[in-house]
């Protein structure tokens, strides 16, 4: 904490628009949470990143580059004239019934009407909307379900006189609905008018997929567009620490109804509570890379503020522990609160990984004779200068093994506090580095820095694996030597097997050993292994055969 506090009397004095805007910070409501949290995980560096934020918009300064990039990006995302879609179902072979489940509950008349108003403009036709309305207290909701339903027979609607919560009422629409497939919907958002049409799009190449999900921008006040949350493919890991599928999602009956549907005491996590028990038993899920949902942001949304419904951070919580109870992990992982609302970090109860250092000098033999010594069944790998971790450290990067076979920790620059290495991700004909440069007090779209994410290649400056898994890649012919190994950046797709990134476990590293260029070392699913080289430059990838 005394690291944390240099400076902070020095930026307080010298600029007064710091200290006021952190005193304003601090006295709106819930505010004062957020700024706790800023300051325990990110310091002053993190309270000072948020006010120059304010202050952009206080003065009505020009968007930064990332802002001006979501904006040009949400432009292209905008859908086309509606003619250009409608000749392109003409050539549908399957043209499902969709049905749009909407609990509905006090919303603002104006929110609701908007959103029954987008959904009878989408330009693919073949939908039912189902409305089940929790004994709202405003008179007037009820008669706008009941004009809609009159002027269009695709909108089914249930008031019930006693109210339920979301849960039930959701379930109570699932019960109403008819359709081939369900997608989950808000009372306050709005779909633009080609959300389904892509949905039924993706269905029409593959029908073994049981889940599809889009990503998604919030709406202001005005009707502008901003902040847009673009999701990755399918990502088990992540979607275990954060909700980040959120809407638009789609479920095929299928798999919902072999779900159980909407399970009662899940309020306001319900659909996180759903998700968890569908995925499992989905044949393929999907994620459609373009905007198909507006979150709207008012007072009484997560949107505009992410605490507004604090208990369904609890009602998430619950959903992940019953999830690790059916799955027969909950004796060896035990759940911790992430360092933002939502999200959720693993902890071994049982498995310390032991740590082995890499010695240059030594065969490939001789490091597999070590290995084979090891009581442990897991092992941390590292290279010699390089930080150790601690045992609490330890049992965060081993939680990911119950999941996958390969975990890594997120390597910081010690003196800049910025991103060294978060994992690559593989693009057509490159790799990308995730959030290298990028300042630990910004955590990107959906928190993904602050919790574990799947990744396509790690770091081998430190490396959780399992006991086999290290004796296989050892035993791999393309690597002649220790040196070979040491020198390997990254380790893709062992035995087609998923790495994961544990960010809560960050190890600092020393600036001058992270300078050297890297040699990616990767592997496809016939468990050929492939070196791949990296230039600290923008250059793209080269591939080659090691065979």
């Amino acid at each position: 904490m005394s690291e944390r506090l240099q400076g902070l009397p020095f930026l307080t004095t010298s600029f007064p628009f710091f200290r006021r805007e952190v005193y304003l910070f601090a006295m709106q409501s819930s505010a004062t949470q957020q700024l706790m949290r800023v300051w325990r995980h990110h310091g002053v560096i993190g309270i000072f990143d948020r006010v120059l934020t304010r202050a952009k918009s206080f003065l009505a300064l020009e968007d930064d580059a990332e802002e001006r990039g979501g904006k040009l990006w949400l432009e292209k995302q905008r859908p086309l004239p509606r003619e250009s879609y409608e000749k392109r179902i003409e050539q549908f072979e399957w043209h499902p019934l969709l049905s749009l489940l909407v609990p509905v509950c006090d919303p603002p008349i104006a929110f609701l009407q908007e959103l029954l108003h987008s959904v009878q403009e989408q330009v693919y036709e073949n939908w039912e909307l189902v409305l089940v309305d929790d004994a709202s207290e405003n008179s007037t909701v009820r008669e706008v379900l009941e004009s809609a339903a009159a002027d269009d027979g695709r909108i089914k609607i249930h008031c019930k006189s006693q109210r339920e919560h979301i849960a039930k009422t959701s379930q109570a629409a699932l019960q109403v609905a008819t359709g081939d497939y369900l997608g989950l919907l808000d009372h306050d958002d709005v779909l633009p008018l080609h959300a389904l049409f892509h949905i039924v799009e993706a269905l029409q190449h593959d029908r073994e997929i049981d889940i599809l999900y889009s990503d998604e921008a919030k709406m202001d006040s005005s009707g502008a567009l901003h902040s847009p949350q673009v999701k990755p493919d399918w990502s088990p890991m992540y979607f275990r620490s954060f909700m980040y599928v959120g809407h638009l999602t789609v479920y095929s009956r299928t798999v919902i109804e072999a779900a159980g549907g909407f399970r009662e005491g899940t309020d306001g996590s319900q659909d996180y509570d759903l998700l968890l028990r569908a995925s499992v038993r989905a044949r393929k899920i999907v994620h459609i890379p373009r905007v198909l949902y507006y979150w709207r942001e008012h007072q009484r949304s997560v949107a505009s503020d992410v605490e507004a419904k604090g208990y369904a951070f609890d009602a998430a919580r619950d959903a992940l522990r019953l999830a690790l109870e059916r799955e027969g992990r909950g004796e060896s992982l035990e759940l911790v609160n992430g360092p933002y609302p939502g999200t959720i970090l693993y902890r071994s109860k049982k498995r310390v990984p032991e740590i082995l250092t890499w010695i240059e000098s030594e065969s490939l033999e001789q490091l597999s004779q070590r290995v084979e010594a090891l009581d442990s069944d897991a092992v941390y790998l590292t290279r010699e200068g390089f930080p150790i971790p601690s045992e609490e450290e330890l049992r965060y990067l081993a939680a990911p093994l119950e999941f996958s076979a390969v975990s890594a920790p997120l390597l910081v620059d010690s003196q800049q506090r910025m991103v060294v290495s978060a994992g690559h991700s593989r693009l057509p004909g490159k790799f990308l580095p995730n959030f290298q440069g990028q300042s630990l007090a910004r955590g990107g779209s959906g928190h993904r820095l602050y919790v574990p994410f799947e990744v396509d290649a790690v770091s081998l400056l430190g490396l959780c694996l399992s006991r086999e898994v290290l004796l296989s890649l050892l035993s791999n012919s393309a690597l002649a030597s220790t040196s070979a190994l040491v020198n390997s950046g990254a380790i893709l797709n062992i035995d087609n097997t998923s790495i994961v990134v544990v960010p809560q476990v960050r190890i600092v590293a020393k600036q001058a050993l992270m300078k050297q260029p890297l040699t990616l070392l990767c592997g496809d699913p016939l468990k050929h292994f492939y070196p791949i080289g990296y230039a600290t430059s923008e250059a793209s990838f080269q591939f080659s055969s090691a065979r």
